[in-house]
């Protein structure tokens, strides 16, 4: 059964309702107006990345920062730990 979702554009915070069957569907109806996706060419290739691009992994996100855990100490008071410690 249709959900509606509401979908935000990021950069511009502009957003939509959209009836779909699933988020991706609502996320693929409002890309498909504004963007567009071909296979990079030899030459695409050469441009862009002598240009500074980098390839970026689909379903990959870049990590902020190193995540902070909470260490328990012998009293009892509980200490941010770093994870490169």
């Amino acid at each position: 059964m249709p959900r509606i979702y509401v979908v935000s554009v990021k950069e511009s915070q502009k957003k939509q309702l959209v009836r779909a069957e699933s988020k991706a569907g609502a996320l693929r109806h409002v890309a498909e107006k504004t963007m567009g996706a071909e296979v990079a060419s030899q030459d695409d290739l050469v441009e862009m990345i002598g240009s500074g691009l980098k390839v970026e992994d689909a379903g990959k996100e870049e990590p902020e920062s190193a995540p902070e855990a909470e260490e328990s100490t012998l009293s009892g008071k509980k200490e941010k730990k770093d994870w490169a410690d």
